[in-house]
C-alpha cells in the first residue's frame, strides 16, 4: 500500500514537471521558428513520373499546400513569388483541376505586397489557358474578362500599342460570360 502510494505521488510529481516545462518548451520552440518563403516541389515534369499514376490525388495535396502557402504569404506579408509554381504543378498533374485557374488568377494578382505587371500577365496567360480549357465556363470568362479590363489596362501606360486589343479581348471574355449566364 505505502509503495502504491509512493507510486502514485511520484508519477504525479513527474507529470507535474512535464507539464510545466511544456509551456516554456514551445515558447522556445515558436520563438526559434523563422518565416521561409522556400518551394520544394520538383519540376512539373518530374511530378508526373513521381505520382506513380496518381496525378490526380498529387495535385490535390499540392492545392492543399498552395492554399496554406498563400496564406502563410498574407499573414508574414510575403511577395508570392511561388504562386504560379505551384499552380503550375497541379496543372501539369492534373488539367482539368478547373479551380487552380481561378486560384491563379485571383492569387496572381492580388497579393499582399501588390503585383508587378508580370504577375498579372502571368495570371491572366493562365485564365486564357482555363477559357480555352473550359469554354462552357462563364465564372472563367467572366475572370479573365476582368482581370484584362479592371487589372490589366488600366495599368498600362496610355500609349501602349496593345491597350485596345486587350481591352477588345476582355470585352469578349466578359460578353461570353454573360451570354453563359456568369458574371
Amino acid at each position: 500500500m505505502k509503495a502504491r502510494i509512493v507510486a502514485i505521488v511520484l508519477m504525479l510529481g513527474i507529470v507535474a514537471g512535464i507539464w510545466s516545462l511544456r509551456g516554456r518548451a514551445m515558447d522556445h520552440y515558436l520563438s526559434m521558428q523563422a518565416y521561409e518563403d522556400i518551394y520544394y516541389l520538383p519540376p512539373p515534369k518530374w511530378l508526373q513520373v513521381m505520382s506513380l499514376g496518381h496525378r490526380r490525388a498529387v495535385a490535390d495535396l499540392i492545392w492543399l499546400r498552395a492554399l496554406i502557402y498563400f496564406g502563410d504569404e498574407f499573414v508574414n506579408r510575403g511577395a508570392v513569388k511561388h504562386v504560379f509554381h505551384y499552380g503550375e504543378a497541379m496543372l501539369a498533374l492534373d488539367p482539368d483541376f478547373r479551380r487552380v485557374y481561378r486560384w491563379i488568377g485571383v492569387a496572381g494578382v492580388y497579393t499582399p505586397t501588390g503585383s508587378p505587371p508580370e504577375f498579372v500577365e502571368r495570371a491572366i496567360d493562365v485564365l486564357r489557358r482555363g477559357v480555352e480549357r473550359f469554354p462552357n465556363d462563364g465564372d472563367l470568362a467572366w475572370d479573365a474578362g476582368a482581370t484584362l479590363i479592371y487589372e490589366l489596362v488600366p495599368n498600362l501606360p496610355r500609349d501602349d500599342p496593345d491597350r485596345e486589343r486587350l481591352k477588345a479581348e476582355g470585352n469578349e471574355h466578359m460578353m461570353a460570360a454573360a451570354r453563359l449566364g456568369a458574371g
